[in-house]
């Protein structure tokens, strides 16, 4: 099959990137895969990955408030949010496309 990725031309130029932010790191974890298959995939914005990792000893409650704190502080003021979670709404890929 051949590849979709279209030249860099085609992106926009000066165009804020899609930003990814995850808690944990995904090396061989198959969420690394399906990041890269996203990547090749995603044409239209420069995408940009940003994983946060908690090494501290802390109450799962402590946990939870200082992750939000780390993600919060990666998006730049006037950014739209997109919160993406496992038990949260169901989206279609083009739901979620028309909110990007």
């Amino acid at each position: 099959m051949p590849s979709r990725k279209r030249p860099e031309a085609h992106k926009p130029r000066g165009a804020s990137p899609l930003r990814i932010l995850a808690v944990g790191r995904a090396r061989a974890d198959p969420a690394a895969a399906l990041y890269r298959h996203y990547a090749e995939r995603v044409t239209l914005w420069r995408l940009q990955l940003t994983e946060i990792e908690l090494r501290d000893k802390l109450s799962p409650e402590r946990i939870k408030a200082e992750e939000g704190a780390r993600l919060l502080a990666c998006v730049p003021e006037g950014c739209a949010v997109i919160a993406l979670d496992e038990r949260g709404e169901q989206a279609t890929s083009r739901q979620l496309a028309a909110r990007l």
